[in-house]
């Protein structure tokens, strides 16, 4: 009994280097890299100008790709391999805040952007006139998932009437959705 217990210590003393060296790998993957704007790949940067040409960049990240599919929900049809680079751009301009993910050969995957206070669609505002009149609009944002091949946004307006505060929600083409009290 006590050469099967000294047996299972051995084999555990063994085995935790192996598992700390593993781990330390895994952990190595997932790391991501502050970039400067001129270590920048040339086409993104060329990209990421003329898309968002009012905006601040702020900050650069060179990811993983196993950090990309965990924060960007990747399509599992075009998986990208170990040895794939990608950039998330954070920038900011006039109430708006945007996070664009590229690869390395500067085409753009996949933006999120946030807009406060922008210009509600006119179909918004006669929605607004014929189903809340009377109310105010108080604050109004645009969340919109950007890739390349569609926009999927949904805005989001706040009204108030006397002490009446109301949430409403519209597509991207300014359809209403629902309402949140």
């Amino acid at each position: 009994m006590k050469t099967l217990k000294a047996f299972r210590l051995l084999l555990l003393l063994f085995a935790l280097p192996a598992l700390y060296v593993a781990a330390q790998d895994e952990e190595t993957i997932l790391k991501a890299e502050r970039v400067k704007k001129e270590n920048l790949p040339p086409e993104i940067l060329a990209d990421f100008q003329k898309r968002f040409p009012n905006v601040s960049l702020n900050q650069i990240m060179k990811i993983p790709t196993g950090l990309y599919k965990r924060d960007w929900q990747v399509d599992e049809e075009n998986k990208p391999s170990l040895q794939d680079e990608y950039y998330t751009l954070s920038m900011t301009g006039d109430k708006l805040d945007i996070e664009a993910l590229y690869d390395r050969s500067g085409h753009l995957i996949r933006a999120r952007e946030r807009a406060i206070d922008a210009k509600l669609p006119e179909s918004i505002g006669m929605y607004l006139a014929d189903h809340y009149p009377g109310y105010k609009v108080v604050k109004d944002k645009v969340h919109q998932l950007i890739s390349p091949k569609k926009i999927k946004a949904e805005w989001e307006v706040m009204v108030v009437k006397d002490n009446d505060f109301r949430r409403l929600f519209f597509d991207k083409d300014g359809k209403f959705v629902k309402e949140r009290k």
